[in-house]
């Protein structure tokens, strides 16, 4: 679960949906974390690229918004839930996060 600057460099690509791509040949799946562009999901067979949702609030501070969006999609996809709403279920806590200021 790299932010976007991690799964480049961690794949040496300069570009998010390929590096995440590359980083799913070895990894089941991965989630990438994209700021205010969104998110995206890569697996074997697809990388799905979910916009930042509108209408979640003013961002206040970032602390804890990583571990707030992995906590989201885990709890989604444990669910059972495709991975267009694990993104989402992850953006939506970490939109509750940076609407306040410090951890939260």
């Amino acid at each position: 679960m790299p932010n976007s600057d991690e799964a480049m460099a961690l794949s040496g690509l300069s570009e998010v949906e390929r590096a995440a791509a590359a980083l799913a040949v070895d990894f089941p799946v991965v989630a990438v974390t994209c700021g205010a562009a969104g998110a995206l999901w890569a697996d074997q067979g697809q990388v799905i690229r979910r916009p930042t949702m509108a209408g979640l609030g003013s961002i206040v501070d970032t602390t804890g918004a990583g571990d707030a969006f992995t906590a989201g999609l885990l709890a989604g996809w444990l669910a059972g839930q495709p991975p267009n709403s694990c993104l989402d279920t992850g953006q939506r806590a970490a939109a509750k996060v940076v609407a306040r200021w410090g951890a939260q």
